[in-house]
This record gives structure tokens, C-alpha cells and sequence, in this order.
């Protein structure tokens, strides 16, 4: 027999693809098999294995400890409130130049920007602090100035004519004061 005899190549190394050899292996060449990737187990059927004849506990268990964490996760969960005053601004820019869409934009953009700087302002802070409605919770908050300095939030959105001044806390008359104080001092 001649060596192409004794040799049935399915494929050959250098044509890229895997080889099978038929008989005798020569020098060079290495007898193997097709590779054939395993199938990745679908976490679903491992899920199906391992509860097989354990879903009825399951769902009783399920509906034993929903009520009790949904209760304690209420209960331990921080109750917070957001008052929000919504103030609009009209421009009362003169037309320096003539007026474009673009133009306008930019400068009721800029103007709103600086109306809510303006009510983070040092001075409007120090009138609101003076506002009888807020002063009252000095007795049962000593640190009122602070909280509200420090919780205050102003936030423009986008393209409006509009800003807002949120503050946030656990008691919502303080929340509500706050926020009216600030708004009247403005």
C-alpha cells in the first residue's frame, strides 16, 4: 500500500479545518475527533431540577414571609416628604438684538438660571429664617437654620421659563414651612 493508500484524510491541517485519520497515524499527524461544544445549562431546567416535588412549600413559605418582610421593610424604611414650590419666571429683558427663537431661548435660559441662584441667596435664606412661620419650630428644632440651609434644592428643568425649590424631610408641616418661607422671602 502506498502512504496516500494508508492515509484517508477527511481534511488536512493546513486547509484550516479539523482532521480525521482512517488507519495507521503517521509522524505529524494527530487522530482526533470533530469538536463539539457543550450545550450551556439553561438555568430554568436547573431551577426544575432542584425544586422537583418542593413547590408547594415553596409558595407557602412565599406567602408566610411576604407580609412579614413587606411589614418590617415599611416599618424600618425612612419616611421622607418633598415639598415643592413651582415659581415662574416672566423676562423682562429689553430686545437687544432682534428676536429669534434662538435668541429667546438663551435668554429666558440664562435669566431662569439666575432667579435660581438668587433664591439660594445668603440674605434670602436670612429673611426666610425671620418669617414667624418657620421661626416657630425653633423651640422643637434648634438646628431649623441649618436643616433647611443645608436640604434647600433648586433645580431648573430644561427649557422652561420655571424653576423649582424642593426641600425634603421627615415631617412634612417643617417641609411645607420651609419651603413657604423661602418662596415669601424670595
Amino acid at each position: 500500500m502506498s502512504e496516500a493508500d494508508n492515509r484517508d484524510l477527511t481534511s488536512s491541517p493546513e486547509a484550516g479545518g479539523h482532521h480525521r485519520l482512517a488507519g495507521p497515524v503517521e509522524p505529524g499527524w494527530v487522530r482526533s475527533e470533530p469538536m463539539q461544544e457543550e450545550a450551556a445549562a439553561n438555568p430554568l431546567t436547573l431551577v426544575l431540577d432542584r425544586m422537583h416535588g418542593r413547590w408547594l412549600w415553596a409558595i407557602l413559605l412565599g406567602c408566610l414571609l411576604a407580609p412579614v418582610l413587606a411589614f418590617v421593610g415599611y416599618t424600618l424604611g425612612p419616611v421622607k416628604y418633598d415639598a415643592t414650590a413651582v415659581l415662574a419666571v416672566e423676562s423682562r429683558l429689553d430686545t437687544l438684538v432682534e428676536e429669534t427663537i434662538e435668541t429667546r431661548e438663551i435668554k429666558v435660559d440664562q435669566e431662569v438660571a439666575e432667579q435660581a441662584q438668587l433664591v439660594q441667596d445668603s440674605q434670602v435664606l436670612y429673611k426666610a429664617f425671620l418669617d414667624p412661620e418657620l421661626a416657630k419650630w425653633e423651640p422643637t428644632r434648634p438646628a431649623y437654620r441649618d436643616d433647611v440651609a443645608a436640604g434647600l434644592k433648586v433645580s431648573v428643568p430644561r427649557g422652561a421659563a420655571l424653576f423649582l425649590v424642593t426641600f425634603t424631610d421627615k415631617d412634612p408641616a417643617f417641609a411645607a414651612d420651609a419651603v413657604n418661607a423661602v418662596v415669601r422671602a424670595y
